[in-house]
Formats: structure tokens, sequence, C-alpha cells
């Protein structure tokens, strides 16, 4: 994780609070005088299923962040990438035309949501059986399910359009003392 300080992007985004002007933001924050801690960023090894935290807070801190220059941001993104997420954008020199080549390069391998939504299916049908003995391998097992769940609506799939194919196959995967 890295931190980047919080005032590198804007408190309130007036953009969906319409009724707040920057200046009313600004004047009622400042007159607060308070200090926000710094913002801690998630790093991206590559892992598919991480891709929307990662682009998300990159996104909304840095990328958005029109007062740093592409360079910066290029600096900011390199710094944060790890294993092959960083393979992907090797051999780019640090500019700002490469900045945008990077970020369309992570986007095309990580962030098509089709792929996105094959590897969420994916874990869960490679989800381990919990252990009928312990509870906490059963909970693992339900928390794990409902993170890959959420992912999956997150873009836009609904329970709908697979669950009676998954429902059979994780209900197969619990102890029978449980499924009664």
């Amino acid at each position: 994780m890295h931190e980047v300080n919080s005032e590198t992007r804007p408190v309130m985004n007036t953009e969906f609070f319409p009724r707040y002007s920057s200046q009313t933001t600004n004047s009622s924050l400042s007159s607060q005088n308070h200090r926000l801690p710094k913002l801690t960023l998630p790093t991206f090894s590559g892992d598919i299923l991480e891709w929307q935290y990662f682009w998300e807070s990159f996104e909304n801190t840095i990328h958005s962040n029109h007062t740093l220059t592409d360079v910066q941001k290029f600096t900011y993104l390199q710094s944060l990438l790890d294993a092959d997420a960083m393979n992907v954008i090797n051999g780019l020199n640090l500019s700002s035309a490469n900045y945008h080549k990077a970020v369309e390069l992570l986007v095309n391998r990580f962030g098509k949501s089709h792929k996105i939504v094959n590897a969420y299916m994916k874990a869960l049908l490679d989800l381990p059986a919990p252990s009928y003995t312990q509870l906490d391998s059963i909970r693992n097992f339900s928390d794990k399910s409902e993170v890959y769940i959420r992912g999956l609506e997150s873009l836009g799939q609904c329970q709908d359009t697979y669950g009676s194919l998954l429902i059979p196959v994780m209900l197969g995967k619990l102890p029978i003392s449980v499924k009664k």
C-alpha cells in the first residue's frame, strides 16, 4: 500500500452535490482546520479480481486529479504496480503520452467486464469445499462466496442470470449436515 496526501483530490465532488458550490465547500472545509489523514492506495499485482478496487481507488485519487501532470500520474501508477501488472507496462518511458498508453494497456488486460465476470465465476466454481467440522471453514466459504457474488453484481450481473447454474454447484460443496 502506498500513501497519498488526501489534499491531492477534492474532498467533495461538487458534480454529485450540485447545491454546494466550490467556494462554499472550500470555505466551510477550511474553516474547520482539520487535516485529513494520508490515504493509502492499494497496490495491484495483476489479480483480475482486485482490478476494480484498485482502479476505482487510483482513478478517484490520482487519474482524475487535474492538479497532477500526466508524468506525475504515471509515476504514481508505476509505484502501485507489482508483478504481472508491472510487466504489462514495462518498457514504456516516463512521459505524458506513455501514461495514457499504460492506462490503455492495463484496462485492456485487466479491466474488461467480461474477463472479470469470467474470473468471478471461475473463483466461485473453484472455491474449495468447507470442512464440515470447522465453523470457521464454513464461514470463510460463505464470506468468499458473498464477495464474489457482490463483485458480479457490481458488474451488472444479476443472480437471475447465473443463480440457477451456480446454486447446485455451491450446495454440492457444502457438508451434508449443513444442507439439512
